[in-house]
């Protein structure tokens, strides 16, 4: 196993999430990693108190962006501009790591991959969920996953890339969803894998 980075810079999505955020940023700093993390938060306007709960983990930069203004690969590609690490992991603000092995086993995919892309976490329903999107998770993520057939797969919800990698294949910007599967494609289509982490679940 090749060592993990010393330090990464975690960018976070945020809107109108508050009841899940503090728990996210708890399991975050929390994970079993002895590593630095630099917290960038890209808000899109909240009004729930979201911004309270973000400031108490001090954010190293926290952007409040104009409601109705967000275009995903902008936010994306900001957030990859203003990491000062090579490794940058994308976490949702809904996205509650499942334990402190979240991190770790992520990274450790990331770093052990040859020519790596990127690499994204297992993400599983919370107890709360209704069950026809419990099953879209088990249909994407579950045992017996249908996504294992399909011909490309890959979720930002909670991921990690390379800056430097980033820096030859910039998320597109005129796209209003998909933008991350477009982006994983195009690097694949250029020799560089995309990996479902199994043991990394959010």
């Amino acid at each position: 196993m090749n060592p993990l980075p010393d330090s990464i810079s975690l960018v976070m999505r945020s809107y109108n999430e508050a009841w899940a955020i503090e728990d996210t940023l708890k399991a975050v700093f929390t994970q079993d990693y002895a590593g630095d993390i630099e917290l960038i938060v890209m808000d899109s306007g909240s009004t729930d108190g979201s911004h309270e709960i973000i400031k108490r983990f001090n954010p190293k930069v926290f952007i409040i962006a104009q409601p109705g203004s967000y275009v995903p690969g902008k936010v994306l590609n900001q957030g990859f501009r203003l990491a000062n690490n090579e490794w940058v992991v994308f976490l949702n603000s809904d996205a509650t790591p499942a334990n402190d092995q979240w991190l770790k086993q992520l990274l450790q995919a990331a770093v052990d991959t040859p020519k790596l892309g990127a690499a994204f976490s297992r993400q599983i329903p919370r107890e709360d969920c209704e069950a026809v999107f419990a099953h879209d998770y088990d249909r994407c993520f579950g045992p017996e996953r249908e996504s294992e057939h399909w011909d490309h797969f890959f979720s930002m919800v909670s991921c990690v890339a390379r800056k430097s990698i980033w820096e030859q294949y910039p998320i597109r910007e005129d796209l209003q969803y998909a933008e991350d599967d477009e982006w994983t494609r195009r690097m694949k289509d250029a020799g560089y894998a995309t990996v479902l982490v199994v043991e990394s679940v959010a």
